[in-house]
């Protein structure tokens, strides 16, 4: 699609949302799953196996 996108980025993106937004700390977060599609421009994340969400990229 022409972008290039780092899976660092979204996953520093990732946990500040979980540290800042959710306000938990970072030693809790045991596991992210991540699954980027371009063509939404989107980032779709599992935290723990529970918590989900996306980020625009």
């Amino acid at each position: 699609m022409g972008r290039e996108v780092y899976a660092k980025n979204v996953l520093d993106t990732v946990k500040k949302i979980w540290t800042d937004n959710m306000g938990k700390k970072e030693k809790d977060l045991k596991d992210v799953k991540v699954y980027i599609k371009p063509e939404e421009n989107k980032a779709y994340y599992v935290i723990n196996g529970d918590i989900t969400g996306a980020i625009g990229l």
